[in-house]
């Protein structure tokens, strides 16, 4: 039963070698793998520093890395009713490229994260399944210690909330 948690870091292992390119190091070893999600590129992000100190080799964009969809106001007083069920009004709609760009820029532009991603390679969910981090996390705390990181900003508590930040970090 004790092989089975150790092939599954194995298995995590080799996806990331595979997934994020050549290390500049071909001997470097990967010890330390920080997970992130729900990222508002409009909105402060202080958590960024407390994953930089954990010094994580890879770094996992688990979704959200930026919103990239805009939002349309509701209207409550006016000529056309977007509130309440009885008017169907998409309550998102996609950016353009131009805009989604400019958000990738803002994003990048966050001090923290552009310190992150000096030291660490930076990855995407398509890398990974997420079934695999999620047994990964559950049938190994026998072997990995793991940090979990969560940080709600003043914006709103809500986990949808553009001011949420959310990151599970592992210590191989």
């Amino acid at each position: 039963m004790a092989a089975f948690p150790a092939s599954l870091v194995l298995v995590l292992l080799v996806i990331l070698r595979v997934s994020v390119g050549a290390a500049p190091d071909a001997a470097a070893v990967v010890s330390r793998i920080a997970f992130g999600s729900c990222a508002n590129q409009s909105a402060p992000q202080p958590i960024w520093d407390a994953i930089a100190g954990f010094d994580p080799h890879v770094f996992i964009w688990l979704g959200d890395n930026v919103y990239g969809d805009n939002k349309r106001p509701f209207r409550v007083f006016g000529r056309e009713r977007t509130v309440g069920p009885w008017k169907n009004v998409p309550r998102f709609y996609p950016s353009t490229e131009e805009e989604l760009r400019g958000k990738y820029e803002l994003a990048k532009a966050q001090p923290g994260y552009a310190r992150l991603r000096e030291k660490a390679q930076v990855s995407y969910r398509q890398a990974l399944s997420w079934c695999l981090i999620s047994a990964l996390i559950v049938s190994s705390s026998s072997i990995v210690r793991y940090c979990f990181v969560l940080s709600s900003l003043p914006v709103s508590s809500s986990l949808h909330s553009p001011g949420f930040v959310f990151s599970t970090m592992l210590q191989l």
